[in-house]
């Protein structure tokens, strides 16, 4: 008896979806403060996944400015881009 999962299907991203990662991708800072959006889209992933990364403990804890706006450093998330996203964050 097998207890695996079978994987889940997802549905392919629309046009304009593309187009918006697309847009936040090459308009990525070098220096200053990123939102999830703009942060998620640079690595190539969703937001919610980008948010269980940041719930895991495998990207950092984002500053936050009130209740509603969470940001990241940009050459933080640009460093995760080029090295890969850690396990843990003592890697």
């Amino acid at each position: 008896m097998s207890t695996q999962t079978k994987p889940r299907k997802r549905a392919p991203l629309s046009t304009a979806q593309l187009e918006k990662r697309q847009v936040l991708t090459q308009t990525f800072p070098n220096t200053g403060k990123v939102r999830v959006s703009q942060c998620a889209a640079f690595l190539g992933i969703g937001e919610s996944t980008f948010w269980s990364l940041v719930k895991a403990g495998r990207i950092e804890q984002p500053m936050r400015f009130g209740k509603r706006l969470s940001v990241w450093d940009a050459a933080y998330i640009q460093h995760l881009a080029k090295q890969g996203i850690p396990h843990s964050l003592g890697e």
